[in-house]
């Protein structure tokens, strides 16, 4: 992609709005790249490089709303976010495109919830757009993530792990040992989303929407297959023998 091409489609970005949007280069996986305050964003379609392959303006319509659904979500997430300035458990809730979040996730390291635009909006508007909006739905995944702080905040998780894996788990991998950790998964998923049922009517929320993502999660989770799971088991379990 030329620089004249860029330069184009970023004063189009700026007439509509989005001069905080700023298209810098394409990837090799075919992302078109953005800077934002946040970081670099990374949106990919084929809708919106077909548009670009164009190269006229009035042919960016796929972009344009791709931007103002990110930047919908990202605003939203913003909102959600000040509600959980008085858990001191968490350090910060980081908003933007981080390629390690699929949604939302909290990172035991650093003591932040990370909040992914681009993966949250995909899912809401695949599985609850018609039943949760789109700012309750942040707001529970963010409560779920809240309960991992809590689960972290009373016994870090690599302590945790390193229970487990001593009281279940030896060098081999057998389908036993890949049930058990299944098993440790799920309960320790079941345990977070517990942690924080009781903080529903301080965030406004119904405990009918708390349940339809709670129970979504925990179905991806229980349809893992066994070689996801001893992939997963063989990585914690080399992290934990380099410690």
């Amino acid at each position: 992609m030329n620089n004249q091409t860029i330069n184009s489609i970023n004063e189009t970005l700026q007439a509509y709005g989005f001069e905080q949007y700023q298209l810098s280069d394409l990837s090799q996986d075919n992302e078109l790249l953005l800077k934002h305050e946040s970081g670099t964003i990374a949106l990919n379609g084929k809708n919106l490089l077909h548009d670009l392959h164009l190269g006229k303006s009035k042919n960016l319509s796929s972009l344009i709303n791709a931007i103002d659904l990110y930047d919908l979500t990202y605003s939203l997430a913003e909102i959600c976010a000040k509600g959980f300035s008085k858990f001191t458990c968490i350090k910060e809730i980081a908003i933007g495109y981080y390629s390690f979040c699929k949604g939302t996730c909290y990172h035991y390291g650093d003591k932040k919830i990370y909040v992914n635009p681009s993966y949250v909006f995909k899912r809401w508007k695949t599985t609850f757009s018609k039943s949760i909006t789109l700012k309750d739905f942040i707001t529970v995944l963010l409560l779920h993530e809240l309960g991992h702080a809590f689960q972290d905040n009373e016994k870090p998780l690599l302590q945790r792990k390193t229970e487990f894996f001593s009281e279940n788990i030896h060098s081999e991998f057998i389908s036993e040992a890949i049930q058990k950790y299944k098993h440790f998964l799920i309960k320790t998923e079941i345990d977070a989303w517990d942690r924080t049922k009781h903080l529903l009517k301080e965030f406004s929320l119904d405990s009918v929407s708390f349940t339809q993502v709670k129970s979504d999660c925990l179905n991806s989770y229980a349809s893992l297959n066994d070689l996801e799971i001893e992939k997963r088991l063989k990585r914690v379990y080399k992290h934990l023998v380099c410690k």
